[in-house]
């Protein structure tokens, strides 16, 4: 059987990845055979040999795996997923056999054996409509020269090359010895201890928890890693822990990378928790033409602001979701979202994107949006097409343009967002145009760095507000997930209210995040803070200090923690060293999370605005059909244009809920320089001005 399966990898190593001659290519064959081989393994133990004891470790007793279900992948991307990792496991082997240990090796000229247009994975080998009038899901055919940047399962970006330990995907190690880098629940714990990163309680206006759930928004809308799975799976995914302990070697899956839990820890250990299960993101080619090298990973959604989240990254699930009447979207009796039938286990939501359960408030927002773009369909055509997909146009243009001329100016800062042309006069000509040079692609560093700041910001508590602006409930935050949602139909202007009325947590990490999130019937839950910063690790994210030089366009050399004075107070600092050794080991995430703000309240500092800036600058400049451009293919007119820019946070809700005032800046928490104001004094959109009635 072995010699068969041995046979087997060689064939298939050969037919998969042919070699051409060169001095080095003996190697390189080995380490191809040695991958397949390895792969084949793999795929009998963990699958077929040992049944009993790989159901003991792929279990959803485990709350960071029973909230949800694995998502099942096209075979298509499955089929790229497996020859990427392949090729990823030939190259660590040649590392091995090359590479001294001091530094990262030129592999090349072992790596330029492997033909390029055999390794290569062409996910849509379709042609493109070069007069399209309309965005492609899935973010197909934005970019005419390289149709794979931005597009659904292609590569996440990144502003500096990665940092890996064996310079190919092992996590990087401590700086000064060399040694694995501290556990990120222990940096979590200590953390906490000490107040790190915590404001006294705001006492003006700032963001509001509706805004912070509008990140979220976001970030599921441009990002979406894919976690290694089991071959063929369907249910829940891998599990690297067994009763609290790491699961023994010889059924350990190779992408577990389990997190160690403190002996002393004063949640875990009240659980005999040793272990936090986490599983390393799938791999796939780079989208510089497949260039083999450092692990990438894959990002299973479409990079560009199209509200994927809504309309689905596909032809089948858009189909699915529409009502084929007025070009409207499905949804239920209530007006909420539309519901699965048969459903098994409330919550029945479904729309575009499968993570629109994990809380009520982020269900709510798909359901905002949903709703603006069912209202603005009738008022555009009567014929169901053209209404669609005018309505799902400018529902993307309104998203948008709350993204750029209202959402980010708060959160990263006014100066920030016109420095980097991110807010813009469309009636002076002054927004800049398409490039398509310009690498859209969601960057590593963004999606698993600068943005998960916000996690660090989401509240113990939500609060629901009756129409006398009183408290009428309070939830827990940990309540408020998947398996515990509020009943949306009744609810669903008290939870507005609650989130528009209530700010943004100031006080450091949150307990409801750190140990209680998406707990299990016991009250055990998942660490979500420990999961970001390692999940930055897993996908090569460089050290915070790495982006000092990028952010501040000078060589910043940091050989000391005083070298970081400009970047943190000494309070932080002094909290720091006791976390890391040395400045270069400092995690992104954590780094972000403490840097000295501009202003006191605002989200981020020089590095984090830095990072978000260049993202959202490149969202903007990389997108062929953003709505400000006036030069493609269909451009809104100035006139619409000028309408939209008339389009407020306060405009969105009071369109599309019940409530019957709002702040005045909906992004942020009422205030005296924030006042409430009535819905029916807000100037009603135009939505004459778009419409296709008269053309018919």
């Amino acid at each position: 059987m072995k010699e068969l399966v041995a046979v087997g990898a060689i064939v298939l190593s050969y037919v998969l990845f042919p070699l051409v001659s060169g001095q080095n290519c003996q190697l390189a064959q080995d380490a191809l055979m040695a991958s397949q081989r390895k792969g084949q393994a793999e795929s009998l133990n963990q699958n077929d040999l040992f049944p009993e004891l790989y159901n003991s470790f792929v279990t959803a007793n485990d709350p960071a795996i029973g909230s949800s279900l694995e998502v099942i992948h096209p075979q298509l991307y499955w089929n790229a997923f497996q020859k990427a990792t392949i090729v990823l496991r030939a190259v660590e082997f040649i590392n091995q056999n090359v590479s001294t240990g001091t530094k990262c090796e030129d592999l090349r000229p072992y790596t330029n054996c492997f033909q390029s247009s055999e390794i290569c994975y062409d996910l849509d080998d379709s042609q493109c409509d070069t007069s399209a009038l309309y965005r492609e899901p899935g973010g197909k055919c934005n970019n005419l020269k390289n149709s794979k940047l931005g597009t659904k399962y292609a590569a996440y970006g990144r502003l500096i090359p990665s940092t890996y330990y064996d310079c190919v995907h092992k996590e990087r190690r401590t700086y000064m010895r060399n040694e694995e880098l501290p556990s990120p629940r222990h940096i979590g714990n200590i953390l906490t201890e000490l107040g790190y990163a915590a404001l006294w309680p705001p006492v003006q206006s700032v963001l509001n928890i509706f805004a912070g759930f509008f990140a979220q928004i976001i970030t599921h809308d441009v990002g979406s890693k894919v976690n290694v799975q089991r071959k063929n799976a369907v249910g829940p995914g891998i599990d690297c822990c067994a009763s609290g302990r790491r699961v023994s070697d010889d059924i350990l899956h190779s992408a577990c990378q389990p997190m160690d839990v403190p002996g002393d820890d004063n949640f875990y250990s009240e659980f005999n928790q040793r272990c936090l299960n986490f599983v390393s993101s799938q791999v796939i080619f780079s989208n510089e033409n497949c260039k083999i090298g450092p692990a990438e990973q894959t990002n299973s959604v479409s990079s560009f602001l199209d509200l994927t989240i809504v309309y689905g990254d596909d032809k089948a699930t858009e189909n699915r979701l529409r009502s084929r009447k007025d070009g409207q979207i499905l949804t239920n009796a209530k007006n909420v979202l539309p519901e699965r039938s048969p459903c098994s286990q409330s919550p029945c939501y479904f729309l575009g994107d499968g993570r629109l359960i994990q809380t009520p408030m982020l269900a709510q927002l798909h359901s905002l949006l949903l709703r603006l773009h069912n209202l603005i369909g009738p008022q555009i055509s009567s014929d169901d097409e053209i209404a669609y997909q005018e309505a799902k146009r400018l529902t993307i243009a309104l998203y948008q343009h709350l993204i750029y001329n209202d959402w980010l100016p708060i959160a990263l800062g006014s100066d920030e967002s016109k420095e980097y042309r991110l807010t813009c006069d469309t009636t002076k000509g002054n927004c800049g145009k398409y490039n398509p040079n310009v690498d859209p692609s969601t960057t590593n560093c963004f999606a698993q760095g600068a943005f998960r700041v916000f996690h660090k910001a989401m509240p113990s508590k939500i609060n629901l507000y009756g129409r006398d602006q009183k408290i009428k409930m309070s939830h827990p935050f940990s309540d408020m997930n998947s398996t515990r949602m509020i009943d949306l139909e009744e609810r669903y202007d008290d939870l507005v209210r609650g989130q528009i009325f209530d700010p943004l947590f100031f006080g450091g990490f949150s307990n409801e995040l750190r140990n209680l999130f998406a707990k299990n019937p016991s009250g055990m839950g998942v660490d979500l803070h420990s999961i970001d910063i390692k999940r930055a690790r897993n996908h090569g994210v460089p050290s915070f200090v790495d982006y000092i030089p990028y952010c501040t366009n000078r060589l910043a050399r940091i050989s000391s923690w005083s070298d970081l004075y400009p970047y943190f107070n000494r309070d932080s600092l002094e909290t720091l060293q006791t976390v890391y050794e040395s400045p270069k080991d400092i995690d992104l995430l954590v780094g972000l999370i403490g840097e000295r703000r501009n202003d006191r309240y605002a989200m981020f500092g020089k590095i984090g605005s830095c990072i978000v800036a260049e993202q959202f600058k490149r969202y903007k400049f990389g997108d062929r059909f953003f709505y400000q451009w006036t030069d493609g293919l269909y451009p809104f007119t100035q006139r619409q244009l000028r309408e939209i820019d008339r389009f407020t946070p306060a405009t969105f809700l009071c369109l599309v809920t019940d409530v019957e005032s709002v702040p005045q800046n909906a992004f942020l928490t009422p205030s005296r320089t924030n006042p409430m104001v009535r819905c029916d004094s807000i100037p009603k959109f135009n939505f004459a001005l778009f419409s296709k009635h008269t053309t018919e």
